[in-house]
């Protein structure tokens, strides 16, 4: 699982969707998770 600190994201949300096939990502905010970019073939 990854996870990316929203304050500190260098990218758009959008390229991060490209390794969601590999792995689940939990977005954080003030070090405290909000929400998670799954792949549809994991739900």
């Amino acid at each position: 699982m990854k996870t990316i600190d929203l304050e500190k994201a260098s990218k758009p949300l959008s390229e991060y969707t490209k390794e969601i096939d590999k792995e689940i990502i939990v977005l954080k905010l003030k070090d405290k998770p909000v929400a998670a970019i799954v792949s549809l073939k994991n739900v």
